[in-house]
């Protein structure tokens, strides 16, 4: 009879330490498949983020170019002898300008925070500064100014259009980068 005892006792023991051995197992294959899950899901989220930070930069450029080009017919546009400011001639408020600059910082911040993105920086800046030369220009225009000359204007067109090209370009190497 102490046999038996014995022979449950350690069947006992060894079925509990199997069965723990099993648990510890299960519990580590799960664990580590929450590590991936969660993982993958921090990489997808910080990806969405990017992308929306790209997006929103190539949209604030396109707006850029868009004031730009209007800004440039403005100042190419004859005065027709009016002494009414140039900025009056604008038929749509440079608010957009400020929005866009809101709405860019932004977007400049969280690319700077989530990854390295210069050649961004580098070209949005470039743009900025183009923009900020025909806002100048524009504010400082009176009637009595020479007009911009048309081939100014399709000059600064150009380099407007080129400024947004590459930056194009650089977010479209960037988002490929992200799927």
């Amino acid at each position: 009879m102490p046999d038996q005892l014995i022979a449950v006792v350690i069947g006992g023991v060894i079925a509990s330490a199997s069965g723990f051995a099993g648990q510890y197992m299960s519990d580590r294959r799960q664990a580590k498949r929450d590590e991936r899950a969660h993982a993958l899901a921090t990489q997808d989220a910080k990806r969405e983020r990017l992308r929306t930070a790209y997006k929103r930069v190539l949209a604030g450029a396109q707006e850029y170019r868009r004031l730009a080009f209007l800004y440039l017919a403005v100042l190419a546009r004859p005065s027709q002898g009016t002494s009414e400011p140039l900025v009056a001639r604008i038929p749509t408020l440079p608010w957009g300008a400020e929005q866009t600059t809101k709405v860019i910082e932004h977007a400049l911040s969280a690319l700077a925070v989530e990854t390295v993105a210069e050649d961004v920086t580098t070209a949005f800046k470039e743009l900025r500064d183009l923009f900020d030369v025909i806002v100048q220009w524009l504010v400082q225009h009176t009637a009595e100014s020479p007009n911009l000359s048309e081939a100014d204007k399709l000059a600064e067109q150009k380099r407007v259009t080129e400024y947004v090209d590459a930056l194009t370009k650089a977010i479209q190497r960037h988002l490929k980068e992200l799927e």
